[in-house]
């Protein structure tokens, strides 16, 4: 998991998987990979690559999230940024697609490598953002259980009106609604 800042200065965790393998089917980039440490060096290259494009698409104020809100939606965007930066070029998106479910041929070149595949595990907020936020989800949640408990007492009451009125007698909403709480 990389750790970032957006521009609200919130402290955000993205987990990315990446896979990749030597290119053996050319010569050359067998050799680059060769020349770049093999599997540790460029697992060090690639590692730096994701880490320092992350880093700076998060806290970007023109090209990425405004917010860690923003952030936590934007994983589509962030994983196009990463393989854009690693291959070096724009890919169409089905190409992007491809690497997202693991179908990818991505030739690296100038790392003798192949990316088969690239995603973005859930991004949480991480230390205060993510208790703050964990209770914000939770009184949201409670707020609309309270809605719906009260809903659900002024739908009863409502029936409670209308099953009165069907035996004759009159029963006001308030009336009914003061029943079903008592």
């Amino acid at each position: 998991p990389e750790d970032v800042r957006t521009p609200d200065l919130a402290e955000l965790e993205i987990p990315v998987a990446l896979t990749w393998y030597p290119d053996k089917d050319s010569p050359e980039n067998l050799i680059e990979f060769l020349n770049s440490g093999g599997v540790e060096g460029v697992k060090n290259i690639i590692e730096d690559i994701v880490a320092d494009r992350l880093r700076g698409w998060a806290i970007a104020t023109t090209e990425g999230p405004q917010t860690w809100q923003a952030a936590l939606g934007a994983k589509d965007e962030a994983v196009r940024i990463l393989i854009e930066q690693i291959s070096g070029e724009q890919l169409p998106p089905e190409k992007i697609a491809d690497i997202r479910r693991g179908n990818g041929l991505q030739k690296i070149p100038s790392l003798g490598i192949v990316i088969s595949r690239l995603n973005i595990g859930q991004i949480k907020p991480k230390g205060d953002l993510a208790t703050a936020a964990e209770l914000q989800v939770k009184e949201e949640q409670e707020r609309r259980g309270e809605v719906y408990e009260v809903e659900t007492d002024l739908m009863k009451a409502q029936q409670l009106v209308e099953a009165a009125r069907a035996k004759g007698e009159i029963l006001s909403v308030q009336g009914a609604f003061q029943i079903i709480m008592e």
